[in-house]
């Protein structure tokens, strides 16, 4: 019995509801890594705007302070449908190193595999 398939949205649909998320959340696809949508909590928590982000790959911003956590999160679906709590460091646009909890699911982007993912900043909390 094989794994259940990813939830398939449209983008406009899933562009609505990251929009509600107060954490930072963004959609990028599997393939080559580019960003589709961030929300607004993305663009507060990393000082990055909308323009400066969607239609560029992840690799291509730097976003990961560790290569490996970034090969990491991009075999997530290949692992598992989904992970929770997972500790990584993202670069952002200042250049200063964010402490983020990262979860991530694999989606059917209207028929394009993606992953959406949602960052919560504990950089002050683990200076405590």
């Amino acid at each position: 019995m094989g794994r259940p398939s990813a939830p398939s949205i449209s983008l406009d649909a899933l562009v609505r509801v990251i929009q509600l998320i107060p954490a930072g959340a963004a959609i990028r696809r599997l393939g080559d890594g580019v960003i589709v949508a961030v929300n607004e909590g993305f663009e507060r928590m990393l000082g990055y705007a909308r323009a400066d982000v969607i239609g560029r790959s992840i690799s291509e911003l730097r976003l990961y302070a560790d290569p490996e956590e970034e090969a990491a999160v991009g075999m997530l679906p290949q692992d598992k449908e989904n992970v929770t709590a997972l500790e990584v460091r993202i670069r952002a646009r200042s250049g200063a190193i964010r402490d983020i909890l990262l979860s991530a699911q694999a989606i059917d982007l209207a028929g394009d595999p993606a992953l959406l993912v949602i960052f919560q900043d504990i950089t002050d909390r683990k200076q405590i």
